[in-house]
């Protein structure tokens, strides 16, 4: 389409003339002297630059730009020619906004817009008052339209006037152009990098630590790993390759699960097991959009080798990633090319597997305080409490004797993880000691039993009130002490 001026050609022919005739050092001259100025203008910062980031603006998303007159004398009619890179930007709208130098006025205006550019200009009617000084001519909306990546991470263009003094004046009320300076923009769209993970998830956690007790896994069990990717952009490949000490642990399967990253869009898996590793792959399939978020590349599924015991308590090994960038990798396409190095941080896993003690502290109680609470009076009771928490556990057997007697079994049930039991143990012949013996019942039918606790009990003479094993005034003291005290005393 060819481009034309708004105003009346006569204006642009004394344009030309004055060109012709050499005045252009004059005009420049004088711009120099009035000052005026045409700007580009960000409305929101006052400056020329419109940056912005992938994290404000999407592709779609508009921007606001003003065209700004300054120190202007005698404003009666202008235009512009102004100019983008139309493989970033899209036209949207033009429009006065209210504030304009010739707001309240009556005015002439017309547009003509195009591939990358917009041509526009307005008049005052016959008999209005020209414009003096600094105020906003128009405002362009400008629309967004190449994105940026990882791969393109910046985009920019000048926002620009062209064709000074021919498609972008000033007029004066002569008709005369006025001497400006003009003053361009930048529009700059910037990818923010977002940090990509690659994780190994218990899913039962949330976390990457897969802890176990021989209450909860025993040889033979089995637990299931999840390989997470978050912030993940574009993907189209993932591979990794896992691994694991091979004397604790063994593989059993790996598979896509239904909510994969890749789910609907009939991805390909291939894997190959190695000693104590997994590699293991996916690619989206044919013509399907690669995948932008957060979400699960695979399960893996590992069963237990190896217990430990009261000699070695505790085994644990590393759940990792091998040979980072290589043989595991996250994969973008662009156009018809792979990018085998996307750029991710990996966070590895750990399992631990424990030998389970339970500190279960038994604490006797008797009707006199005892210089050692521990040693209760002959052929009096003790009042044994249990305070334990222990994972897993549906009941326990709590078993107590002398020895060579029979064994006496008292059940307790657990609330959740804890219990509190108290048994009153009779009292017991003289000289000896009462053994306790705890055997802690959970799923699935195991049992597992902890240490022998004993008490001993002392042969104390009569008259001994506070267990020392000496009669004298102490006993004397504690009768006078709790004198008239009552069974349900404390």
């Amino acid at each position: 389409m060819k481009k034309q001026s708004v105003l009346p050609a006569i204006v642009l022919i004394i344009v030309l003339v004055i060109s012709m005739l050499g005045f252009q050092i004059w005009t420049g001259q004088i711009a120099e002297a009035q000052g005026t100025r045409l700007k580009v203008v960000n409305p929101l910062t006052g400056g020329n630059l419109f940056e912005f980031t992938d994290a404000e603006k999407s592709v779609g998303d508009t921007f606001v730009v003003n065209i700004t007159v300054v120190d202007v004398t005698d404003l009666y009619g202008w235009q512009i020619y102004f100019m983008w890179d139309p493989s970033l930007l899209d036209f949207s709208s033009v429009e006065l906004p209210q504030d304009n130098v010739f707001a309240g006025q009556t005015v002439i205006s017309a547009s003509d817009v195009g591939s990358g550019y917009v041509i526009y200009g307005v008049s005052l009617a016959p008999g209005m008052n020209s414009f003096n000084g600094t105020g906003t001519l128009c405002q362009i909306t400008l629309i967004i339209t190449q994105s940026v990546s990882p791969v393109v991470r910046e985009v920019s263009c000048d926002l620009t006037f062209a064709n000074l003094d021919v498609d972008t004046f000033f007029l004066d009320t002569q008709g005369w152009n006025i001497p400006f300076v003009a003053f361009n923009g930048i529009y700059d769209y910037r990818y923010v990098p977002t940090i990509t993970y690659m994780k190994i998830v218990n899913p039962l956690t949330g976390d990457g630590w897969f802890n176990f007790t021989i209450l909860q896994k025993t040889v033979g069990d089995t637990f299931i790993v999840n390989i997470t990717v978050v912030n993940a952009f574009d993907l189209d490949v993932w591979q990794i390759k896992l691994t694991w000490n091979p004397s604790l642990l063994a593989f059993v399967h790996a598979e896509i699960p239904s909510d994969n990253v890749f789910a609907g869009k009939n991805p390909l898996a291939v894997g190959a097991l190695e000693t104590g590793a997994l590699v293991y792959g996916a690619v989206v399939g044919p013509g399907q959009t690669p995948f932008s978020g957060n979400g699960t590349l695979c399960q893996i599924t590992l069963s237990l080798t190896s217990t430990p015991s009261e000699l070695a308590p505790e085994i644990s090994c590393d759940l990792g990633f091998s040979n980072i960038d290589y043989d595991t990798f996250l994969c973008m396409r662009v156009g018809t090319e792979w990018n085998a190095y996307y750029p991710f941080v990996a966070l590895e896993g750990s399992y631990n597997y424990k030998y389970y003690t339970i500190d279960a502290k038994w604490t006797p109680t008797c009707p006199w305080p005892y210089v050692n609470s521990t040693t209760p009076r002959m052929n009096e009771p003790v009042l044994v409490n249990l305070n334990v928490t222990v994972p897993d556990v549906e009941y326990a057997v709590l078993s107590f004797r002398r020895p060579s007697e029979e064994w006496y079994k008292v059940s307790m049930v657990f609330n959740a993880t804890t219990a509190l039991w108290t048994q009153t143990i009779p009292g017991q012949a003289r000289n000896g000691t009462i053994e306790f013996f705890v055997e802690f019942w959970y799923g699935g039918g195991n049992s597992y039993a902890t240490s022998t606790y004993t008490f001993k009990v002392k042969d104390l003479p009569a008259g001994d009130v506070n267990g020392d094993g000496v009669v004298n005034m102490k006993d004397i003291a504690f009768c006078v002490i709790f004198f008239n005290s009552k069974s349900q005393d404390p």
